[in-house]
């Protein structure tokens, strides 16, 4: 199962490096790693960070939150939160 999670996070990574980015197929592939495993820290950081990228400001910050509370020592997770509500702040 582990192996499979991993795989369908790289293919999210590899996704969101295309020019432009396939922001569909990679949230598509992340959401599948996190069905495999909820516990995935790193697809569910990978996913906050689409998720501001593509302005999704209410799952942003739910995602980023929810990692913040299941690792409270990731510290990407406290940047890529506070980047996304100065951002929200700025628009609105």
């Amino acid at each position: 199962m582990s192996a499979h999670r991993s795989w369908h996070y790289l293919l999210a990574e590899a996704f969101s490096k295309l020019t432009p980015p396939n922001e569909e197929e990679d949230e598509s592939h992340l959401k599948r790693a996190l069905v495999l495993d909820r516990q995935f820290q790193q697809a569910h950081l990978a996913l906050g960070k689409l998720y501001c990228a593509t302005t999704v400001s209410e799952e942003a910050a739910v995602e980023l939150e929810a990692i913040i509370k299941a690792d409270p020592k990731l510290a990407e997770a406290y940047y890529q939160l506070g980047a996304h509500l100065r951002a929200a702040q700025e628009e609105g």
